[in-house]
């Protein structure tokens, strides 16, 4: 199979991308607007950036079949503040229903009845759930491609980490057991680990 990519739309590209980088991690998003209600969103392309200092990014694309900004966009670059979550595998409902398109004034956290407390360092509250929470500063936000897809880059001033997952400086990514996302509206966690001594 050869698929030149000048003759596919943004859909069938999405779908080929989507299936082939897998697992993604996914970045579960808190921002807040103006009046301070909480959003909640799941974005599945996340990466780190740096270590020195830490900094994360997250994709995010338009509302789905609009031109309009999600409103973690508009309220990140509002804000400038956002705090990224790690959700575990027994939060994959909670992940799923929190990326349904709810209005603006409802605010998923209330509608999930999902427990929140004020971070250490940023204005916006974090998911007391949640097993990692990393509290981040607005460093840019760049734009890709003609789809209006765009890559979301924060400082983290403050890491979150539940103790039960922290050795030695590290965190084990199997207790975590982490949300990840393959294609289409399918999840699925770490599954296997093969171990090489150093």
């Amino acid at each position: 199979m050869k698929i030149h990519t000048d003759t596919i739309t943004r859909t069938d590209s999405y779908k080929l991308l989507s299936g082939c980088i897998v697992p993604r991690p996914v970045a579960w998003v808190t921002s807040t607007n103006q009046n301070g209600l909480i959003n909640l969103a799941p974005f599945s392309v996340l990466t780190y950036l740096s270590t020195d200092p830490p900094m994360i990014g997250f994709g995010i694309g338009l509302k789905q079949g609009t031109d309009e900004q999600k409103d973690t966009e508009r309220n990140v670059r509002l804000q400038k503040e956002f705090v990224v979550h790690i959700a575990s595998s027994d939060q994959i409902d909670l992940v799923q229903r929190s990326g349904f398109p709810f209005p603006s004034t409802i605010s998923e956290v209330v509608e999930l009845k999902l427990a929140v407390t004020d971070s250490d360092v940023v204005s916006v509250p974090r998911l007391l759930s949640s097993k990692i929470s990393m509290e981040c500063r607005l460093h840019d936000i760049i734009n890709f491609g003609r789809d209006g897809s765009k890559l979301v880059v924060g400082e983290i001033v403050m890491f979150h980490i539940d103790d039960n997952i922290y050795r030695d400086g590290k965190i084990d990514s199997f207790e975590l057991n982490p949300v990840v996302r393959v294609a289409g509206m399918n999840y699925a966690t770490l599954g296997n680990k093969v171990s090489y001594e150093k």
